[in-house]
């Protein structure tokens, strides 16, 4: 009988600190979200105080910010801060007239160089902009020249632009404005972010927009080790020079894939680990007996090793 006892107010005490437990779980979450809740309401009511909350707005909308903190720069209004970079953001409770974006985009980039630093134009999603109003696009660009960019910078935004295109408009856009540095921003939506920032290359853009592995946004941008590693092999379409030091492409690469957690496929071109591997029969007879039948680059070029023969 004292067992039982005991046993049931085991049992008792156990449901009763299951049930405290339970409900301190309940408070736990819903604090949490409700914190989360908190500070989302506050991000936004900051952004909207921080984008309409000032003695400068005209009616019209029309205004233009400067990050951190929303400075006007409708009236070319700067603000000494130690920040390197940042980004400019157009707000309307309006439809803003196209001719207003282009004198928005030559105010804009007029007050980021008068912070005494470099001024570079991302012409976000040109290549559409292009086809759909090719003079409007043009006019972009000399607007943001007349600003003062020191490159101006054509995007394919969304990636469906193929070679030919991005060679076709970048070619007519250097020949409208020959003084204008150009610079090619690739997605690789459909698979050709490299070959169009190439095409790009070749058509007048001088700087080009990438990242090691090709991360980004969607499927990526153009991967910085194929571009290198392309002018470098048709040297003689391209005869163009980095300051990237290859050996350290294949170390880069690995750094990169451990710090985002994103691995690189083995049949990558130039990083991945099938990239100096080979296995055919015929591919490594050929190899033993000259190695440029089935490779345009040597693996020590790219920081690896030695070339894998691959039995089985």
């Amino acid at each position: 009988t004292k067992k039982r006892n005991m046993i049931k107010k085991i049992k008792n005490i156990m449901s009763f600190v299951d049930k405290l437990l339970s409900r301190f779980r309940r408070f736990f979450v819903n604090s949490i979200t409700a914190f989360f809740l908190l500070i989302i309401v506050i991000g936004v009511l900051s952004s909207i105080i921080s984008v309409f909350d000032s003695d400068e707005i005209e009616t019209k909308g029309k205004i233009l910010y400067l990050e951190p903190k929303g400075v006007v720069v409708d009236k070319a209004i700067t603000r000494d801060d130690p920040f390197e970079e940042f980004e400019i953001f157009g707000s309307s409770t309006n439809q803003i007239e196209l001719e207003d974006i282009l004198r928005m985009i030559t105010v804009s980039v007029a007050a980021a160089k008068a912070r005494g630093h470099e001024s570079m134009f991302d012409c976000e999603h040109y290549f559409d902009g292009y086809k759909a109003n090719p003079d409007y696009a043009l006019s972009c660009v000399q607007a943001a020249h007349q600003g003062g960019a020191s490159w101006v910078i054509l995007c394919d935004t969304n990636g469906g632009s193929l070679p030919d295109e991005v060679y076709e408009i970048v070619t007519a856009t250097k020949k409208a404005y020959p003084d204008v540095r150009l610079g090619i921003h690739c997605h690789n939506d459909s698979g050709v972010a490299v070959a169009n920032s190439l095409a790009g290359v070749q058509a007048g853009a001088r700087q080009i927009e990438c990242t090691i592995n090709g991360i980004g946004e969607r499927a990526g941008n153009a991967a910085l080790e194929e571009v290198v590693m392309a002018m470098r092999t048709r040297h003689d379409l391209m005869p163009y020079t980095t300051n990237i030091n290859s050996k350290l492409l294949s170390k880069a690469s690995k750094v990169v894939s451990n710090a985002t957690g994103f691995p690189v496929q083995f049949n990558k071109a130039i990083v991945g680990k099938n990239a100096f591997a080979h296995e055919s029969g015929i591919h490594q007879d050929g190899m033993l007996k000259n190695r440029q039948t089935y490779e345009i680059m040597t693996p020590e070029s790219v920081g690896v090793k030695q070339t894998s023969l691959v039995m089985g």
